[in-house]
């Protein structure tokens, strides 16, 4: 149970770091994200999304306000 305790932390540190790395090349990031993975990103969202007449993120965003809301009145300690 200890080791799966620093695995998130351990991929935040690798995100950040990545992306600082990342920083220092835009053109790389220009030709092999932005005018070659995104356009498929894009266009794959609007053919699963595109006809949903509200916010996807704003309803999970929903969820994850009462869930956490849930989770707070549950876990709540009063001493």
């Amino acid at each position: 149970m200890q080791k799966k305790r620093f695995i998130l932390p351990i991929f935040l540190l690798i995100q950040v770091i990545g992306l600082k790395i990342l920083s220092f090349f835009p053109e790389f990031v220009e030709k092999y994200y932005s005018n070659g993975l995104y356009p498929y990103i894009s266009k794959f969202s609007r053919i699963i999304l595109g006809e949903i007449p509200f916010s996807i993120g704003d309803v999970l965003y929903g969820i994850l306000i009462i869930y956490s809301l849930y989770w707070l009145y549950k876990n709540w300690k009063i001493n």
